[in-house]
């Protein structure tokens, strides 16, 4: 099992203006659970730090992190997708902490975080087999920084929380 990914309470009920948190306070809080992530096995269905993640799970505790899911709901890509993006066209240049959904319409298949207009963080390189942790290590699916253009399906991106 990997190590706890801790961080501070606030993370429990995502942020808001409320906070009196800037936009650029808020970005290097997520930046730096973004990055306490990478690493973590990638797992069909995960949903957690201990057990691995899917790219879905882990763009929803990523939406938790920011106040915008609720705890109790479960996401797939195509959900997610269908809740944050309006249409299958790209939306405009990837920034820092848009979702990036691909496939097509009616049929996302992964969900990843952008960094910036060129990468991208993923629970990436596993799928439906891969669930357990020596099937990820065999495929070396693990939460990484990749380039966006690593895939040739990007449908759309959604700008989920205003960093600036």
């Amino acid at each position: 099992k990997n190590a706890a990914v801790i961080f501070p309470p606030s993370f429990e009920t995502g942020f808001s203006k409320k906070e009196g948190k800037t936009g650029m306070e808020t970005r290097k809080i997520v930046e730096a659970w973004l990055f306490a992530h990478l690493n973590i096995p990638y797992r069909w269905g995960g949903s957690n730090p201990w057990d691995g993640y899917d790219c879905s799970g882990f763009v929803r505790e990523y939406l938790i992190l920011l106040g915008l899911w609720d705890t109790k709901k479960d996401a797939s890509a195509q959900m997610l997708c269908t809740v944050f993006a309006k249409n299958g066209n790209i939306q405009h240049t990837p920034e820092f902490g848009d979702l990036l959904f691909f496939g097509q319409l009616n049929n996302i298949h992964h969900v990843a975080i952008a960094l910036n207009k060129d990468t991208m963080i993923e629970a990436g390189h596993g799928d439906h087999t891969c669930v357990d942790l020596a099937t990820a290590k065999k495929m070396n699916a693990r939460i990484c920084v990749s380039a966006i253009t690593r895939r040739v399906d990007l449908f759309t991106c959604a700008m989920v929380y205003n960093f600036s």
